[in-house]
């Protein structure tokens, strides 16, 4: 039984959900490697205690890949992903001196995902449930410091990061 078609398939020229023009028409193209952005995020953070704070962060990360005529270089379509998210986290600081800090948190919000695909003219926008949980967090710097998480969600399984404490 075939059921329904696995995103990122799609794009394939065997794909068994064409029709034989749809082959014939993919079989004319050549696409390169999908790039991605890593994530980008910004984050404010507000201390409530010395083990306690609350913060909020905004990311974005992209992809796309380019569809080329074969045995040509010209580009005739481009894939393309957008993804922005917008989450409060709450923080746990374990060692607090005043040099390094180790932590751990978690976030929880919601971010939007825009994306074009091949043969298509127009976005498709949805929203998602997203957010962050770290692991193991530390920093390190009094004013201006540099930090490093272990964790997994929007932002990825290793982040490193610069901030300014005010």
């Amino acid at each position: 039984m075939w059921g329904q078609p696995t995103p990122g398939y799609r794009d394939t020229p065997w794909y068994p959900w064409h029709t034989p023009l749809e082959h014939y028409n993919r079989g004319k193209y050549f696409y390169n490697k999908r790039y991605h952005t890593q994530a980008l995020s910004l984050s404010y953070t507000q201390e409530l205690k010395r083990w306690l704070a609350l913060s909020i962060n905004a990311s974005y990360s992209g992809s796309y890949q380019n569809q080329r005529i074969a045995g040509s270089e010209r580009v005739t379509d481009t894939y393309r992903k957008h993804r922005f998210a917008l989450y409060p986290t709450v923080r746990f600081t374990y060692v607090n001196s005043s040099m390094i800090r180790l932590y751990s948190g978690i976030g929880l919000g919601f971010g939007m995902k825009r994306e074009k695909d091949f043969f298509t003219n127009e976005y498709k926008t949805k929203t998602y449930l997203t957010g962050q949980l770290t692991f193991i967090g530390i920093s390190i710097g009094r004013n201006l410091f540099a930090c490093w998480e272990l964790g997994y969600g929007q932002r990825g399984f290793l982040t490193a990061g610069i901030g300014y404490r005010f």
